[in-house]
């Protein structure tokens, strides 16, 4: 029974080591080109301005796009996005954003899908919530 319970620890920390594990950072440096690709048809272009100003185009399937421009702003860990231009279908407001890094490059990943992202890069190696730089 101990060496079992052994064997269950080792293979928890070694899973904490892995390359999938993603750590949250300070939000210094995160202006630059970000793109979202959720596997659905689904496709998001965000570009945060150094002076704190964004751009934001989704192109969704069957030709349905949207596209918003506004201020962006650090608090902490999170981006957080305040539109002042908006058209096209999808007139949905950027949820707020944690910052992330992994493999020394930063992502963006929305804050409230921050533990289910983890989740499938441990299980796939692969999340459709991540906006790759």
């Amino acid at each position: 029974m101990l060496k079992q319970l052994g064997l269950i620890v080792l293979f928890v920390l070694a899973g904490c080591s892995s390359n999938n594990q993603l750590n949250e950072i300070d939000a210094n440096n995160v202006a630059g080109k970000y793109f979202n690709d959720d596997g659905f048809g689904n496709s998001t272009y965000l570009i945060l301005y150094e002076d704190g100003r964004y751009e934001s185009k989704h192109d969704g399937f069957a030709g349905i796009s949207s596209y918003s421009t506004g201020v962006w702003s650090n608090n902490g860990n999170k981006i957080s996005f305040t539109p002042e231009s908006q058209s096209g279908e999808l007139k949905l407001p950027l949820l707020p954003m944690a910052i992330m890094e992994k493999n020394k490059g930063l992502l963006l990943v929305p804050a409230k899908k921050v533990n289910l992202h983890q989740q499938l890069m441990t299980n796939f190696g692969k999340s459709t919530y991540t906006y790759n730089r």
